[in-house]
């Protein structure tokens, strides 16, 4: 019930899927806009997501919407992009941030994340451990989410 009170709310994670997700459910629940740095930024469709000119857009999309809380007033913004975080982290840390949520995932779950998306499993984890330390800094409230390697699991016969 205190949500709608936050002026914005940041999404952190990885593998991006998870925190995506549930930024999108909880901007539909709040009435909120919802700012993902993977998809706001206008490219050509010949590009890449590894194009190196992508990253820098998304990058500097990044750097705009952590220095201008007008951008992101009443929006759920969303920074997973495993290219953008590193380099946006340290912006972070003064960003006029309302609250954020970080969706955790646990070691098998995150290897597998890092293999849907063509992640290495170290790296996969030193953004994690990134992520980790900004979280446990930061000024601003922050919720954590932990995706157990249970979802990985199967239930009988169904996955879930």
């Amino acid at each position: 019930n205190a949500l709608p009170a936050v002026p914005n709310v940041l999404m952190l994670g990885c593998p991006y899927a998870h925190a995506e997700y549930i930024g999108a459910l909880v901007a539909d629940a709040l009435g909120y806009g919802y700012i993902d740095v993977r998809y706001s930024v206008p490219l050509s469709l010949d590009r890449t997501p590894a194009d190196p000119g992508v990253t820098e857009a998304r990058l500097e999309f990044a750097r705009q919407l952590s220095a201008n809380e007008s951008a992101t007033s009443r929006n759920v913004w969303s920074l997973t992009d495993h290219r953008v975080l590193p380099a946006i982290v340290p912006d972070l840390r003064a960003a006029p941030v309302g609250c954020a949520v970080y969706v955790r995932s646990e070691d098998e779950l995150l290897e597998r994340g890092g293999e849907v998306w063509n992640v290495p499993p170290g790296e996969m984890r030193e953004l994690r451990t990134m992520l980790d330390g900004l979280v446990a800094s930061a000024d601003w409230p922050v919720l954590t989410v932990v995706m157990p390697d249970e979802l990985l699991r199967e239930i009988g016969r169904a996955h879930v």
